[in-house]
């Protein structure tokens, strides 16, 4: 099991220990051990991404941290996460961000992903094309939250979302 989620700030005030707090302390499956699970964190200006998954399950979530941007994944695309494929897009005159995020963006596979700048703090959301991998977003005066796991995304805000008038 995994899953990511993210903040993204108003201001510059992102609690990230609270939030790293949440991310260990939160149960991804009833009864689970919250101890069994890795986490990950990464923070810029006014904004954060985060991981959480089990080392001995099938891979499900991948990352790659740069000195510009990190991206995580939940899922599969074919984007190459080796250092060469942080530099794509370069020579044409994007940033580096600007170039994960669109190489991301044309990739095939069943995914979700995160790109965060890490000197503006700007996050870019890239789901399939399909949207087969669910994502959450609630946006409240403070900021903006997203996650992969609608539980969490509610332990992590203390928010309810509205009520759905179609359901």
């Amino acid at each position: 099991m995994g899953m990511i989620a993210g903040y993204c700030s108003r201001g510059d005030a992102v609690d990230i220990e609270g939030f790293r707090r949440r991310l260990e302390t939160f149960h991804v499956l009833p009864g689970d051990d919250p101890g069994s699970y890795s986490h990950l964190l990464w923070r810029s200006p006014g904004s954060c991404v985060m991981a959480k998954f089990k080392e001995d399950a099938p891979p499900q979530i991948r990352h790659r941290d740069g000195t510009d941007v990190a991206l995580v994944t939940l899922g599969f695309h074919d984007v190459d996460y080796g250092p060469s494929g942080q530099t794509a897009g370069l020579e044409r005159g994007a940033s580096a961000f600007e170039a994960l995020a669109g190489q991301v963006g044309r990739s095939e596979g069943e995914f979700v992903s995160f790109v965060l700048d890490h000197r503006t703090g700007q996050v870019r959301i890239i789901n399939d094309r399909f949207a087969v991998r669910p994502l959450y977003v609630l946006e409240a005066a403070e900021g903006v939250a997203f996650s992969s796991n609608l539980a969490f995304l509610l332990h992590m805000t203390g928010h309810r979302p509205a009520p759905d008038p179609l359901a």
